[in-house]
């Protein structure tokens, strides 16, 4: 049940809100004077949800009732105003509101904001789990119990020490004692097998995050004797020093429809394109480039994957196979077509797929005979690397999904499209990894009237720099929630600060040469103000048709003969109307696919003004088509990020 106050002094407004606060829902008390209302809070520490009208009945206004609140249990703020300006909202955001509802409001939005603030409310809830200073274990059990009615359980060095009553529905028993002290390996299917996979895998997740308060990752979990289920496990470390975790077991029927769809999707083209031993090509339709090959496709074409992307398909296949190509990929689905690929006489099978949100060829290949006859020892040799292929297709299928939730994770951290578009009125993002996870990121955070926002781009590509990006996502957050007031400057030295010490400590081995290029502005968009700092990074301002590049300093953030300069604080005022945009350096060096030639500084320019009269979400998509179209056959050779916003 969620607890609710109401401070409203205005009776209809009171009258609205009873009614239309039902089901799950209890209504703590409706108080009409700011004084009452503080002194209610002060008392009460089951408050999980306040609504708060601006004008009360005293001498104090929703703002002192909301102040008080951050002394005490933080529930989550819904403020019931008449008004909504940028004035009011500047005030209400130091208090961290979930939402606003303007007065008066209709009982359909009333109902949709409160789930919204049950939402906030379970995350403020559930990040509290993550600190590390919770020492009862079974409290932290209970709370988050409440929040969640899937199975939970509480571990201590892999065994089972707590549970929760899902938990125990779910196994199918019904005493809590008979689990304690059972290891968690046997809910696992292959606990008793001789592979044990999904127990090897399980403690590598242990390993992997011991450091870290929050992992999340797929796991089969044995429900019964006759069923198997799978289940995305949310890892929670409580405490690093006994080693204490509490798992939540997601169903795979948790997720909404869509990324259900994605995850089903995935496993079937994961499964057909590893597990087929027969060379197998991913082909992007519209372009018919050969994204990805597996092993029996390498070692029938004899080249290697980069290779084979940079290799046109009709120049491997006849003419006439290409138009059937064409044809098949406007009116069929599924097609087996024989044909010759120079010497060799194979059989094409050709699926058209949808593959998380794009269109893709998924193109089998059969030889029809072998051109010799295999010897014995020959036959014998296949055998052998047919083995390596599969064992090397299984880690590949491993670590591809552990990849995959990489990303997501990644994701996850980097500002959301709903939090932007509460400060940007109009904005783009164009991210484009070279591979899964990226060391290309964007990064915000509104404090006290200013709108923090970077640009980085981690030293190298794949896992360590998008591990360096986190880390860097982190450092940011710590450094803007301790500084009231500062320079964009000021935040890239405490940031190089941070990060110099925490990978450059002594030690036998030579200095880490980690860090980032950075682009980092503070907008106020009141006073329409922005301050710039940048390591190695510059951004592009077009007004009235006219581009104006403002340079940042030549030097990282990171190691470096100049760590001991500050960074250059600029500033500048706004109009209505600029357009700022924000990159990472490898867009301007990607090569051509026709001259090889790199695109430039001059050029890129050339192509914003061009694109200048459209709005800012058919910028990106005129961004995306150019950048397809410049790179065509060529390979991406780094993470590509573009950030346009509009004043």
């Amino acid at each position: 049940m969620i607890n609710i106050l109401i401070v409203e002094n205005k009776k209809a407004s009171k009258q609205l809100l009873s009614e239309s606060i039902v089901g799950d829902y209890n209504v703590l008390k409706t108080i009409s004077k700011g004084k009452d209302a503080i002194e209610f809070i002060e008392q009460n520490n089951n408050i999980d949800i306040v609504i708060i009208g601006i004008n009360l009945d005293d001498n104090y206004s929703g703002f002192d009732v909301a102040k008080s609140l951050k002394n005490n249990t933080k529930p989550s703020i819904i403020f019931y105003t008449p008004v909504a300006d940028s004035v009011f909202i500047e005030k209400a955001e130091v208090y961290n509101p979930v939402t606003y509802m303007i007065n008066p409001s209709k009982k359909e939005q009333i109902e949709i904001t409160l789930k919204l603030a049950v939402k906030s409310l379970k995350l403020t809830q559930h990040n509290k789990l993550k600190d590390k200073s919770i020492s009862d274990s079974s409290l932290a059990l209970k709370k988050i119990t409440q929040l969640y009615d899937k199975p939970i359980i509480l571990l201590e060095k892999s065994k089972i020490i707590d549970c929760n009553y899902s938990f125990l529905n779910f196994i199918d028993k019904s005493e809590r004692e008979s689990n304690i002290g059972r290891y968690f390996y046997e809910l696992l299917p292959d606990y008793q097998s001789d592979g044990a996979h999904s127990v090897v895998y399980f403690e590598k997740q242990l390993l992997l995050f011991e450091t870290q308060l929050q992992a999340n990752f797929d796991l089969l979990i044995k429900k019964t004797d006759a069923l198997n289920e799978q289940f995305s496990v949310e890892m929670i470390l409580l405490d690093d020093k006994s080693e204490k975790y509490i798992l939540i077991l997601n169903s795979l029927d948790d997720f909404p429809d869509k990324d259900r769809a994605e995850l089903v999707e995935m496993k079937k083209v994961s499964k057909i394109y590893n597990s087929v031993q027969l060379a197998i090509l991913l082909i992007d339709s519209p372009s018919y480039k050969i994204v990805d090959a597996n092993a029996y496709a390498l070692r029938f074409f004899n080249q290697t994957k980069s290779e084979l992307r940079q290799i046109n398909l009709s120049n491997i296949f006849p003419d006439e196979y290409i138009k059937e190509i064409d044809t098949f990929n406007s009116s069929k689905k599924h097609v087996t077509t024989k044909v010759n690929i120079g010497e060799n006489e194979v059989y094409t099978t050709l699926t058209r797929i949808e593959f998380l949100n794009e269109q893709f060829i998924l193109m089998g290949i059969m030889p029809v005979q072998s051109r010799a006859k295999k010897t014995n020892a020959e036959i014998d040799k296949s055998t052998r690397e047919n083995a390596e292929v599969e064992k090397l297709q299984a880690e590949h299928q491993k670590l591809s999904e552990s990849l995959i939730y990489a990303k997501r994770i990644q994701a996850a951290l980097m500002p959301s499209k709903e939090y932007l578009a509460k400060y940007f009125n109009e904005y783009f993002i164009y991210w484009q990894p070279k591979e899964i996870v990226s060391g290309d990121f964007y990064w915000a955070n509104y404090k006290n009237g200013h709108m923090f926002f970077a640009l980085g781009d981690a030293t190298g590509q794949g896992v360590p720099a998008a591990f360096m990006s986190i880390l860097g996502m982190s450092y940011l957050n710590e450094i803007t929630i301790d500084l009231e007031k500062g320079k964009a400057s000021q935040v890239l030295d405490i940031l190089r600060g941070k990060l110099v010490k925490s990978l450059n400590k002594k030690s036998d081995i030579e200095e880490i040469q980690d860090g980032f290029n950075m682009s980092l502005l503070i907008i106020n968009q009141e006073k329409m103000r922005i301050q710039f700092a940048s390591a190695n990074m510059s951004i592009l301002m077009i007004r009235n048709n006219q581009i104006v590049e403002i340079v940042g300093d030549s030097m990282p953030i990171g190691m470096h003969s100049k760590s001991n300069i500050s960074f250059t604080n600029h500033k500048f005022r706004l109009e209505k109307g600029d357009k700022i945009y924000m990159f990472s350096g490898s867009i301007l060096q990607q090569p051509s696919g026709k001259e090889n030639q790199k695109l430039g500084n001059s050029e890129f320019k050339k192509v914003l003004l061009s694109i200048q009269h459209l709005s800012m979400n058919e910028q990106e998509e005129s961004l995306n088509k150019f950048c397809n179209s410049w790179v065509k056959e060529q390979e991406q050779i780094d993470d590509v990020l573009v950030v346009g916003m509009c004043v």
